[in-house]
């Protein structure tokens, strides 16, 4: 009979542990901070909005 080490399925188990780990931070972060990245390109998008000069709403 051949014995396998354990060491490298041990270490394929840990892989795959720490891929799941980062994917679920990674979509509660998406989830949590998609309203402040939102806020924040609005924010800014209103502090650099500017009216051009020289054009009236007349008629």
């Amino acid at each position: 009979m051949i014995n396998k080490s354990t060491n490298s399925n041990n270490a394929e188990n840990l892989i795959g542990i720490l891929i799941a780990i980062v994917v679920a931070v990674s979509f509660w972060l998406f989830v949590n901070l998609s309203p402040w990245i939102a806020a924040g390109f609005a924010i800014s998008a209103a502090l650099t909005w500017k009216i051009p000069k020289g054009q009236k709403d007349s008629e």
